[in-house]
């Protein structure tokens, strides 16, 4: 499988420097940004596969915090990553949950991360936008966070929510039309 590297494809919109900060640290906390009214139906269908999240992401570690949340300036769709909770769209957006405890997570936090891939689609523009990242932790599990939702027991492609997926056959059953990987996407390596 072909990688992907800031001099490689380009793919706009993706902040290499706060991946980079995150490798090689332990995953510490998980939250959950949510609204009020979603924070029930958080761990909707199988817990332990997947999560349905309808704002941000965020994951610590020890010395750094990524914000995962999905994004629509214009017609473009995407995924969005930022260093900080107060930053990015999902700033003003309701709670954060903490779900570092959940079992899906539990089993993966303490455990350094190596790297990530990304699954890209093309915009109205041409340019690539990512859609799905995946973390890849030492201990050879992964997650996978995507637009989408479950639907049917499925995920399915949805541009204003995100799945939160810990299994790989889950994760790259998960399509998009104009995107050339599943949401399990392509390595990304992360050169300095």
């Amino acid at each position: 499988m072909r990688g992907l590297s800031e001099s490689c494809d380009g793919m706009s919109k993706l902040p290499i420097d706060i991946l980079r900060s995150m490798v090689g640290g332990r995953i510490q906390r998980v939250g959950y940004k949510t609204t009020a009214a979603s924070a029930a139906g958080l761990n909707r269908g199988n817990s332990m596969l997947v999560h349905d999240v309808d704002q941000a992401v965020i994951i610590s570690t020890g010395s750094a915090t990524m914000v995962v949340e999905w994004s629509m300036p214009g017609f473009e769709e995407r995924l969005n990553i930022v260093s900080a909770p107060e930053e990015g769209e999902s700033a003003a957006a309701g709670p954060v949950v903490d779900v570092t405890n959940s079992p899906a997570w539990s089993a993966r936090t303490e455990s350094p991360i190596v790297g990530f891939g990304v699954a890209g689609q093309r915009s109205a523009t041409g340019s690539e936008l990512p859609w799905a990242l995946r973390i890849n932790l030492e201990s050879g599990s992964s997650v996978v966070i995507a637009l989408g939702e479950m639907r049917d027991a499925l995920p399915r492609y949805q541009p204003d929510n995100l799945l939160v997926i810990f299994d790989p056959d889950l994760a790259q059953s998960l399509q998009v039309l104009d995107a050339d990987y599943s949401a399990w996407g392509r390595d990304l390596w992360l050169e300095r």
